[in-house]
């Protein structure tokens, strides 16, 4: 079956989809909060694939991508939870 070896499964892709929804909300919440914009998601992919690769020149095995792009997403949601409070009033 010579048409089987350029043939692709429905799964392929889904290895791409955390890092790249990780880097598009980072990007979200890195300049002003809540609104997505180019230059934030440039700097997103930016600081997911620096610490990507970080991991990987320090020998770290390659499924830990997943886990750091979660990480990453995790402490930005968290992030944009504290910076959107604003200063707190006494009364």
């Amino acid at each position: 079956m010579w048409f089987a070896q350029g043939s692709l499964t429905p799964q392929f892709g889904t290895g791409f989809l955390l890092p790249t929804f990780a880097a598009a909300c980072l990007g979200s919440v890195t300049l002003t909060c809540r609104k997505f914009h180019i230059l934030g998601t440039v700097i997103g992919v930016y600081l997911i694939e620096t610490g990507t690769v970080g991991l990987l020149i320090l020998g770290a095995p390659a499924y830990t991508q997943q886990p750091f792009a979660g990480a990453v997403l995790i402490l930005a949601t968290v992030g944009a939870r504290f910076r959107g409070r604003g200063p707190v009033r006494s009364g």
